[in-house]
């Protein structure tokens, strides 16, 4: 009777059930006996299999089961076997991408026997099939060669010496006839050529603005003729001369800012006292001559922050001095022979040397060093004879080296290989030099100057070209937006303050009253009013309307404004300087008091949105967080190794950016005082970063004469741009975030330049 009513057992898993657990009641609860646990001991046994995490004997188990189960029974055991397999997966990944690397410098290496046997055609198809990211600065240099329009300067005598200016647009040679010629690179047009020595002509460079180029040569042994001399670069116009010295001059250089020489020398065989000297180049003063040097120095570099002065001569050591105290701080183990160049990496940590053995012909050396221990970091072997060129790529990746076996050769300095191998010249080379765009220029005995790299056509879909606001007489320091938008202020070395109309790109207003370069520019809440910060000691009030001056706030124990900024609640000014920090009551009358609370000079500052704190960032590498009425210390935020330059905050106050002389950009919580990002990239010092308002990207400006952009939440750099005039100075976003402007400039010129945000 019972067999024939009617019982609803569920046939399906039951939603939400453990599916083993699921079928073991189903079992237990089967109509027919014959369905069932043949005894209560079978039941307890599967019970227990399954509270074990044991696979059931009873019921069919996949292997994706049985591996979960035996995952839950061994969880430390499947950790281990689950690292093994992601290490395994990721280790296929790097391998793959070695063989990748690899394969693209072997159709390199194809590319360049091609062309040797002048088989264009089959190099140009090596070249492309070259992946697209993996196609580097080597590859940029093989399409011309391929084109067969690789751009030759010919001097018709053997060239010492050879420069191009940082920005790309000039090229000097220094000829073992005595005279110094410069050309147009775009045109390859002759510009100019002096008589400068009855000597050879043994070294040339430019300086960081391309407009001055000082010159090294000469013989000793000729009253008056061994000399250094500054010329005008666009016209050869002789501006200094530093005649009658007592050793023959090998090389010269321009320190970093481009306000001092160094310059070095020696005898005319080995053993011959050298020189090493440190002078004013606008007016020849002499600052120093460096250690007692018994041995010719021929080569010698700024490190990139212009505190350190490397040398290096024929007794096989490199040797760095620090400037401030003129002494010797960094000597390197002697290497065979003698070097004969160097140079710093754009960071400034490694130092790079070329040598050999002289006269000898038998091998060349080109070394890495650490530049603040001296220890050897590794070798780069591959020369034939005496190295004596060396100079970094802008972001510091590559390094050429151009040597007497007639070959400029181009390390990839991260594998610690051989990239490349130029051919091209037919005799001793004896310079190289990199423009900040990636050109490289090459010159020997042969008489003829070489560009490798310059770029191509561009890309079909290029960013259009930023609008450049020139008008300023000198270097732009700082730009800031009016809070509608509408009007950019500027503030230049030129002493003025201009406020510019975006609506039509062109300047509206000329504010003129300061008696010293203007540092900082800051509009008031309302945009009624404009103030400015100057190296005059004193901050003026404008009204940007009209032009006229509203006050002038003097502090004379303040000390050189670097940074300026309104407090958001209105009434008040903050100014950073040399010995502290400003607080002003506008007035009328205007009151202020200094606080200190840094160790050096603060380089930026920033309010808070909302008025309710102050951030200041030093020179002695903390970011301090004020009470804003007071200036007193509520916390102290330490992150970077390097000299803060600028301090930005975003406009919820929740985030803060500052940029370093570390050459990263710091990405704060200002309600913890904690690091949360630390933007890397940057090849030197960055001297200005800010945040757009909605938070969501973060600009920088750089010494390596890159502005970029990157995400302010995920830290991915997304553009860099290159090709401003002169030296990078600041950066500010427009209130909508669309735009930015980049303040740049160098001696006798000023520019602002207006790009658009792009959009990922």
């Amino acid at each position: 009777m019972l067999a024939n009513i009617p019982i609803h057992i569920p046939q399906g898993p039951t939603a939400g059930a453990e599916p083993v657990l699921d079928m073991i009641a189903l079992k237990c609860l089967a109509k027919h006996p014959a369905d069932r646990f043949s005894s209560a001991e079978t039941f307890a046994n599967e019970l227990g299999r399954w509270l074990r995490s044991e696979p059931s004997v009873i019921f069919p188990v996949s292997r994706v089961r049985r591996t979960a189960l035996w995952t839950r029974r061994h969880p430390m055991a499947a950790l281990m076997a689950s690292a093994v397999s992601i290490a395994s997966v990721l280790g296929v990944w790097g391998h793959q991408a070695r063989m990748r690397s690899e394969l693209y410098f072997e159709r390199v290496a194809l590319v360049e026997r091609e062309l040797a046997a002048t088989n264009f055609r089959r190099a140009e198809e090596l070249l492309e099939a070259c992946p697209r990211s993996l196609r580097g600065w080597e590859w940029s240099c093989l399409r011309p060669l391929v084109d067969r329009d690789a751009p030759v300067l010919q001097t018709g005598v053997p060239s010492l010496g050879a420069a191009i200016s940082r920005d790309g647009r000039l090229a000097a040679a220094a000829g073992l006839d005595g005279r110094v010629r410069c050309w147009d690179t775009a045109s390859r047009v002759l510009l100019w050529e002096r008589a400068c020595f009855a000597g050879p002509a043994r070294g040339v460079a430019f300086d960081p603005a391309g407009r001055r180029l000082a010159v090294a040569g000469g013989n000793y042994d000729v009253p008056g003729d061994a000399a250094i001399r500054v010329l005008d670069a666009a016209s050869g116009r002789e501006l200094l001369a530093l005649a009658g010295q007592p050793f023959n001059p090998w090389r010269v250089i321009f320190s970093p800012d481009g306000h001092r020489l160094a310059f070095s020398g020696g005898g005319k065989s080995p053993g011959k006292r050298g020189g090493l000297r440190l002078c004013d180049a606008a007016t020849g003063a002499g600052l120093a001559t460096l250690g007692d040097v018994r041995s010719r120095v021929f080569g010698i570099a700024f490190s990139p922050d212009g505190y350190r002065l490397a040398s290096a001569g024929d007794d096989g050591h490199a040797r760095i001095w620090e400037l401030a105290s003129g002494r010797q701080i960094v000597e390197t183990s002697g290497e065979p022979g003698a070097n004969f160049c160097m140079a710093f990496s754009p960071n400034g940590r490694w130092l790079a040397t070329g040598g050999g053995r002289l006269n000898y012909g038998d091998s060349g050396n080109v070394t890495i060093w650490d530049a603040a221990t001296g220890r050897m970091a590794f070798p780069l072997s591959g020369h034939t004879d005496e190295v004596w060129g060396v100079a970094f790529n802008p972001d510091g990746s590559r390094l050429a080296s151009a040597s007497k076996d007639h070959t400029v050769k181009i390390w990839d300095l991260q594998a610690r290989r051989e990239a490349l191998t130029l051919h091209g010249h037919a005799d001793n080379l004896w310079a190289a030099s990199w423009s900040d765009g990636g050109i490289l220029l090459t010159a020997g005995e042969d008489g003829q100057v070489r560009l490798w790299g310059v770029p191509g056509p561009p890309d079909p879909v290029v960013e259009p070209p930023p609008v450049r606001l020139t008008g300023h007489a000198d270097r732009v320091w700082c730009v800031a937006y009016s809070p509608d938008g509408t009007r950019l202020a500027s503030g230049s070395e030129d002493r003025t303050i201009r406020i510019w109309n975006l609506a039509t790109n062109r300047e509206e207003r000329v504010l003129d009253g300061h008696t010293a370069g203007v540092r900082g520019v800051a509009w008031s809440p309302d945009g009624r009013q404009l103030a400015s910060a100057s190296y005059d000691n004193t901050v003026r009030l404008w009204d940007p309307r009209s032009g006229a001056t509203l006050a002038v706030l003097s502090d004379e124990d303040g000390g050189w404004n670097h940074a300026i900024a309104f407090d958001p609640r209105g009434g008040r000014l903050a100014t950073a300087s040399n010995y502290g920090l400003t607080l002003w009551e506008t007035g009328p009358p205007p009151r202020h008091r200094t606080i200190q609370g840094h160790r050096w000079v603060i380089g930026g500052l920033a309010y808070l949105p909302t008025g309710e704190g102050l951030l200041t960032g030093s020179w002695d590498r903390t970011v301090v967080f004020r009470q804003p009425d007071t200036g007193a210390i509520v916390r102290t935020m330490r992150g970077h190794t390097g000299r803060i330059c600028s301090v930005d905050v975003s406009r919820d106050g929740a985030t803060a950016v500052t940029a370093s002389n570390d050459g990263t950009i710091g990405v704060w919580n200002t309600a913890t005082g904690l690091v949360r990002l630390r933007l890397r990239g940057h090849a030197m010092g960055v001297l200005d970063a800010v945040i757009s308002q909605d938070g969501r990207w973060v600009a920088s400006a750089s010494r390596d004469q890159t502005v970029r952009l990157w995400d302010a939440i995920t830290g991915t750099e997304l553009r860099r741009w290159r090709g401003h005039a002169g030296s990078l100075r600041a950066v500010a976003f427009s209130p909508d975030g669309r735009q930015f402007a980049v303040a740049s400039g160098a001696e006798h010129l000023g520019e602002i330049a207006l790009r658009p945000v792009p959009r990922p």
